[in-house]
């Protein structure tokens, strides 16, 4: 949903969702509370609202800003199916000008 991209995108999303490939990559408990769990920690360290960024991984996952269990979702698809999402909105991002305009 590019509207929910081009309205909460920022550095820190980009940043956020960078490192978030890297520790879901390491994880080696690939289940709903773990990645979950995950997740809030690395916006936490990060200094970011948890959930300001969970919309943004659910468009990032499924492409829609509303829909099913999100970490349901992602225990799903796999660790390397949802490293690979992260990575194509990030290059996508960074290729769209209305969206990585906001990230300047």
């Amino acid at each position: 949903d590019q509207q929910i991209l081009s309205k909460k995108w920022n550095a820190s999303a980009n940043s956020f969702f960078t490192e978030l490939i890297n520790i879901y990559n390491s994880a080696e408990d690939w289940n709903v509370l773990s990645l979950e769990n995950r997740f809030k920690e690395a916006a936490t360290e990060q200094g970011i609202n948890p959930g300001s960024m969970m919309q943004l991984f659910r468009v990032i996952i499924s492409g829609t800003g509303a829909g099913v269990a999100l970490f349901d979702m992602v225990v799903l698809l796999g660790k390397e199916e949802v490293c690979q999402r992260i990575r194509y909105a990030l290059d996508k991002i960074k290729n769209t000008p209305s969206i990585h305009s906001s990230t300047q």
